[in-house]
């Protein structure tokens, strides 16, 4: 239905509504993982709002979002950073301020592409600034992307600010599994980073108890967030360091040494892979 939507009969007399499905199409090509057509996509949509709309129309900024959200996911995240970088300056030069709910999403979507950057203090930025514009409008808006999704409490993890984050996920743990239930892939990571959370505010015990009910899944599953499961890997060493020779490995009856092997190949492995995973995407 969407490719049929953009023949020319649709496109001369429907252009908007051609352009849009053009868009639905690139989002749906990029859940596929079919990360070239998706791009193919997104930029003919984006030249043909400019062409129509002009570079400040809303339906042009989502265009640039999405097209920016295909590059990261290919690992060329320095464009699509240069890319929503432009369009934030385009659109404060047009007027458009920080407390805006379009700035917002705009801001959103940055923090998300710094996160895949490593930039963790530029993350936390954006998704404060996107929080103070769009949090107090939109419940659903802080449920589904400072709950459910993790990208802001890695953001608060890497930068130190871990009691914000151990709050922040302990709502979210409650809210995936009501909305996912136990086995999805985001209520995996959820609590992978609330182990994280624990760890870093001093709880071990809970924080170990954590852990092992939920790197097995989070091992398993290739979902997850890179960034994400890097951080609970790393943790999770760090854990198994400090509970060595301690009452806390002896009560859990684990060979501290040995799960920390398992856990660094399985460190190692999965940088080989997303690194490769990159290359080839870059490639094609």
């Amino acid at each position: 239905a969407l490719q049929l939507a953009k023949t020319s009969t649709i496109k001369s007399e429907y252009p908007k509504n051609s352009m849009r499905n053009r868009l639905w199409l690139a989002i749906n090509l990029m859940k596929q993982n079919r990360l070239v057509e998706a791009e193919v996509e997104a930029r003919e949509a984006l030249l043909e709002y400019i062409g129509l709309l002009g570079s400040r129309s809303l339906d042009t900024r989502w265009s640039v979002e999405v097209l920016a959200t295909i590059l990261s996911k290919q690992g060329r995240h320095l464009e699509a950073k240069r890319l929503l970088d432009q369009l934030i300056a385009v659109m404060e030069a047009g007027g458009i301020t920080d407390d805006s709910p379009i700035m917002g999403w705009t801001r959103y979507a940055l923090g998300n592409v710094l996160i895949d950057l490593g930039d963790w203090s530029g993350a936390a930025k954006q998704f404060r600034l996107a929080r103070g514009s769009l949090g107090k409008k939109s419940g659903l808006f802080f449920k589904k992307k400072y709950l459910l999704n993790t990208s802001p409490a890695l953001a608060l993890l890497r930068t130190g600010h871990s009691r914000d984050a151990l709050r922040l996920l302990e709502k979210a743990s409650e809210a995936a599994d009501q909305d996912y239930g136990a086995d999805h892939f985001r209520t995996v990571e959820i609590l992978g980073l609330f182990a994280v959370a624990l760890f870093d505010t001093g709880n071990t015990s809970k924080a170990f108890d954590l852990f092992s009910g939920t790197v097995p899944s989070l091992l398993e599953n290739r979902v997850v967030g890179t960034q994400q499961k890097k951080l609970v890997l790393e943790r999770y060493l760090n854990l198994l360091a400090r509970i060595r020779g301690t009452s806390v490995e002896r009560q859990a009856g684990v060979d501290a040494v040995a799960e920390a092997f398992r856990i660094a190949g399985a460190l190692q492995a999965q940088s080989v892979q997303h690194a490769l995973a990159q290359s080839l995407t870059r490639a094609a």
